[in-house]
């Protein structure tokens, strides 16, 4: 093998062992656990991990909806300590059932925010 496929196979076992090790961590949290450092001011990746380690979980309340795209509300990004100007972030909710959505590609590859 040459050094760029085993470059590349050794990225991807990396980037395995890391998704890994992420979702034992979030499927290893309860709802009673504390952050190190508490979010006053969450921004959208930080919603859709909790509400992702939540499902993991089986926290997160399973819903007979099918999230109709009329009713989707999109969150806006208005962090006033960094100055954000209401920029659309990759988070929805479901004003049905109230459930959050966010939108990934064919991979899982969540779309970034902004």
């Amino acid at each position: 093998m040459n050094e760029d496929a085993e470059r590349r196979i050794e990225e991807a076992r990396k980037a395995a062992q890391r998704q890994k090790e992420t979702d034992e961590f979030l499927q290893s949290l309860t709802k009673n656990d504390e952050l190190v450092k508490p979010i006053y001011n969450p921004e959208a990746w930080a919603l859709r991990n909790q509400a992702q380690g939540a499902a993991n979980r089986g926290e997160y309340p399973k819903k007979d909806c099918k999230h109709p795209f009329a009713y989707l509300e999109q969150y806006v990004d208005t962090d006033p300590s960094v100055k954000r100007k209401e920029l659309p972030t990759n988070l929805f909710e479901c004003t049905v059932c109230h459930s959050l959505l966010w939108l990934v590609d064919p991979y899982g590859n969540v779309k970034s925010d902004g």
